[in-house]
């Protein structure tokens, strides 16, 4: 049996985009560029976890849940494996 231990750095509201397929995560460059983008998010709905250092050498999972009467948005929430 083996067990990882994730922490949540970021919840927030994106669009219904499959995040696999509009962005090619292979690439330390653009995955560096997404996280960049998440860490300077400015939503007051967004929630962040600013004293996080999560990067493109790091390992995330997302997940994604569909919100109530907004069929183009997406609740997502992510995680980075602990070491």
């Amino acid at each position: 049996k083996q067990e990882f231990t994730y922490t949540i750095f970021a919840a927030y509201v994106y669009d219904d985009r499959h995040l696999l397929y509009s962005f090619d995560f292979s690439n330390k460059e653009i995955y560096a560029a997404y996280l960049d983008t998440v860490f300077s998010m400015r939503d007051l709905s967004a929630n962040i976890r600013t004293d996080m250092n999560v990067t493109h050498e790091d390992n995330i999972i997302t997940l994604a849940t569909c919100m109530s009467k907004q069929p183009d948005k997406r609740l997502l929430v992510q995680a980075v494996l602990e070491k």
